[in-house]
């Protein structure tokens, strides 16, 4: 016998979070789910130019819910997240939150 995986990959389109005109600091990131161990990794890019991977994230230790901030250059429009898993772990995605800063339109 033997133990087949069924990697897991979301990735989102680029969301605007409701204001498409607006820059935006982007201060923390929430994401909701539930998981039975394992690790993951979540990425994320800002409007086509910058870009960043959170590797190795604990789901274990973080089983329903994981946070962080993102950097104090973390600046833009749209953003884009992908979350990948490869295990053997029950996993479900419930909800991705972003913290932003909105800019004044000049």
């Amino acid at each position: 016998a033997y133990e087949a995986t069924v990697p897991f990959l979301y990735r989102t389109g680029y969301r605007n979070l409701g204001e498409p005109h607006i820059d935006k600091w982007f201060k923390k990131l929430i994401i909701i789910w539930e998981s039975s161990g394992g690790t993951a990794d979540v990425s994320y890019d800002i409007d086509r130019t910058q870009s960043y991977t959170f590797t190795n994230v604990d789901t274990v230790a973080n089983q329903y819910r994981w946070e962080t901030f993102f950097p104090s250059e973390a600046y833009g429009r749209t953003i884009r997240f992908q979350i990948a898993k490869d295990d053997d772990f029950d996993f479900r995605l419930k909800e991705i939150v972003v913290v932003y800063t909105p800019q004044p339109i000049i």
